[in-house]
């Protein structure tokens, strides 16, 4: 599966923005200046932060900082090789891909959850698999990426819930709150089940109210199509896209053509220049003891 390139001239040309290329070259210079690289942020990760922060080169330089000190911490972000046991290993417990919406202005990440055994389920390495795939996407894509995200819960049931561990939990709340770019507008989940209100309640007390209030739960697929064309749904939901087999094997192949790619992305640890305040973020994440606080939903 070959990704398209995006064109950054046609991104600084976009009449409708306020990019300008000498703010990007700002921030590129601050960069080299902190001892940082760019492989560390990439020219289309900057315009993205630059967008997300209003055009502000100050505010962006803070969020910049504040997300390679996060990502150099997160276990989410740790390990990210995907020739290793254990992220071969999660891949084949999940399907993520990208769908086209009859809305070209927006796009889709499917994700599916392919293990029947909750034994198998690791949410850590999960979301490794999930936001790796993701950001392939994100930046072939002019920012901000207006999205939607659709999570089929087939063959998820009760006993997968404890499986959402809450260090990982606590790690996608900063994420989602702090770093997350582009503008994700709603998650729709399809084929719940009964526990679904037990799951929303785990997501509003811990990533937050604003991530839940966009959830919109459907107990079958059969409505997709009134917002994804029949061309780009896949053959198991009634459409006449790719199987869920075939997107799950260009999903894996993908990963592993940029593995390389993701495991020096993420190996380095952030540099000790870029560390800024981060008690904002901080004190959800980490407890006086530097443990993970417990949650009980009921």
């Amino acid at each position: 599966m070959e990704l398209p390139s995006l064109d950054l001239d046609k991104v600084y040309e976009n009449k409708s923005s306020r990019l300008k290329r000498e703010d990007v070259k700002i921030l590129q210079d601050w960069l080299v200046s902190k001892h940082s690289t760019t492989t560390d942020v990439e020219e289309i990760e900057l315009i993205s932060n630059l967008v997300e922060c209003d055009y502000d080169i100050e505010a962006t330089k803070k969020r910049i900082s504040g997300a390679l000190a996060y990502r150099s911490r997160a276990k989410i972000f740790q390990d990210i090789d995907f020739k290793s046991n254990s992220l071969q290993a999660a891949m084949e417990t999940i399907l993520v891909s990208t769908l086209k919406l009859i809305d070209e202005s927006k796009t889709a990440i499917f994700i599916r959850v392919l293990a029947n055994d909750p034994k198998l389920v690791n949410a850590s390495n999960i979301c490794k698999v999930i936001l790796a795939y993701s950001s392939l996407f994100f930046r072939v894509l002019q920012p901000p990426v207006d999205h939607v995200l659709i999570f089929d819960l087939e063959l998820v049931t009760l006993a997968h819930i404890p499986s959402l561990d809450m260090r990982t939990l606590r790690e996608l709340s900063i994420f989602y709150n702090y770093f997350y770019l582009g503008t994700l507008e709603k998650i729709h989940i399809i084929n719940a089940g009964p526990w679904i209100n037990r799951l929303i309640a785990l997501f509003t007390a811990t990533i937050g109210r604003e991530f839940s209030e966009k959830i919109c739960v459907h107990t079958e697929a059969n409505n997709l199509h009134e917002f994804i064309a029949m061309d780009h749904l896949p053959k198991e939901m009634g459409g006449n896209f790719l199987s869920f087999h075939q997107l799950h094997g260009a999903m894996k192949d993908l990963l592993l053509k940029h593995s390389d790619e993701f495991l020096h992305k993420y190996k380095k640890p952030s540099n000790e220049f870029l560390h800024i305040d981060s008690s904002n973020w901080d004190c959800e994440l980490f407890g006086v003891d530097g443990t993970f606080r417990q949650l009980e939903v009921d």
